[in-house]
């Protein structure tokens, strides 16, 4: 368990999570929850951004837009597609890094 969580049901005089109610225990699985989910890493950035980039194409081929609103996923996009690079450029340098390496050693 959690050390906030601990220090907690000892100010409380809880011994153990079996002493709480139904709701309580709810309440403590989601504080958990929160507690213990871990950073987002880079993929899972990437898979964000694909989504999103997805979700604005999607939004882009609509013939309803209005031009503000044309305008915004446009945008919308190229921020994404820029954040993509920021992501993957330095994987893609080391792959391609590797390849050349690989290569002069095939020499």
């Amino acid at each position: 368990m959690h050390n906030l969580i601990e220090r907690l049901f000892a100010k409380r005089g809880i011994t153990s999570a079996e002493e709480l109610r139904d709701e309580e225990r709810q309440t403590l699985d989601a504080w958990l929850s929160v507690l213990n989910k871990p950073e987002p890493n880079l993929g899972d950035v990437a898979a964000v951004l694909r989504d999103e980039m997805e979700r604005a194409q999607e939004a882009l081929r609509s013939y309803d837009n209005s031009p503000t609103k044309d305008l915004y996923y446009k945008a919308y996009v190229r921020i994404l597609l820029v954040m993509d690079a920021i992501t993957t450029t330095p994987q893609k340098q080391r792959d391609e890094l590797k390849a050349q390496l690989e290569q002069m050693l095939k020499l």
